[in-house]
Order: structure tokens, then sequence, then C-alpha cells
């Protein structure tokens, strides 16, 4: 006796009709993807700047769209496939999610490299503290948040050292 798959207990479980309605559910989030990746990108793509990240959710998208569509054309035939596909294409989420992220920060280094190179010459002669404008307002500021963080290390330490030593 085989044990049965995701696919196969929805098959089992579910009523006909919604058995015939997750193609279609499938292939109006595929279509709907595709819609939404032309409309919010298509202005990316003519602008004179193009840059190297530009192209990285769009394709992701289309190709998450293109898995939906094509899980629903083997959730009609009830192929077992279908369901992988779907899975596939909804697990691109956090995928997209997680790539935006390492967009932001490789592009928060390049662009603090960038400024650290413009500027090199006001942090070596003290100009840009001058640009600052240490006021006492801002100084005060400074020191608040000092404080906060000292009394948060120090809470930590107070705390690890009132663990026993059989827990550590």
């Amino acid at each position: 006796m085989s044990k049965k798959n995701k696919l196969e207990q929805v098959f089992d479980e579910a009523p006909s009709w919604l058995l015939n309605l997750l193609p279609v559910i499938s292939a109006v989030i595929g279509v709907i993807v595709l819609w939404a990746t032309w409309y919010f990108y298509k202005d990316v793509y003519t602008a004179p700047s193009f840059r190297w990240y530009n192209w990285l959710q769009p394709a992701l998208l289309v190709s998450a769209g293109l898995m939906c569509l094509i899980a629903s054309r083997l959730l009609a035939n009830r192929k077992t496939d279908g369901w992988d596909y779907l899975w596939l294409a909804i697990s691109m989420v956090p995928i997209i999610l997680a790539l935006r992220l390492v967009i932001v920060i490789v592009r928060f280094i390049g662009f603090t490299a960038s400024w650290l190179g413009d500027n090199v010459g006001q942090l070596a002669d003290g100009t840009i503290l001058d640009r600052i404008s240490l006021s006492p307002l801002n100084i005060a500021n400074i020191v608040v948040v000092l404080v906060i963080v000292l009394f948060a290390l120090l809470r930590r330490v107070d705390k690890s050292e009132n663990i026993p030593k059989e827990k550590k």
C-alpha cells in the first residue's frame, strides 16, 4: 500500500466542486501575476538608467505566473505534479522578499562606499563635523541614545550573571 501525497489526500477529502475550481483559481492567479508584472514594471525598462537589480523581481514574478498556469493545466488533468507546481509558484513570494532585502543591503553598501569615497577629504580635515552641526540639541539626542544602549547592555550582563551555571 503506497502512501498518498497531499494532492491525492485533497482529492479524496475535498468536494468535487472544489477540485473543479482549483485549476481555475490557479489560472486566475497566474494571469493576475503576469498582468501585475507587466503593469508595475513596464516603466522600469523604458527608463534611461537600467540597473542590474531591476530585472530580478519581475523575472521571478513571471516565472511564478507561468508556474501557476502550468499548475492549472496539470490540476485540470488531476496530475499530482500540478500541486507541486502550485506550491512552487506560491513559494516564490518569500524568495522575492528575501531577494529584495539582499538588494537593499548591497545598494546600501554601494552607496556608503561611494559616499565615503567622495567625502574622505572632509573626514580627514574635520569639515564634515561642521556640516553635521553638533548643536546642543543634537548632542543631547546622542547622549539619550547612548544611555539607552548602556542600560540595555547592563541589563543583559545582569541577566547573564543571574542564570545558574547548570543552565548555561
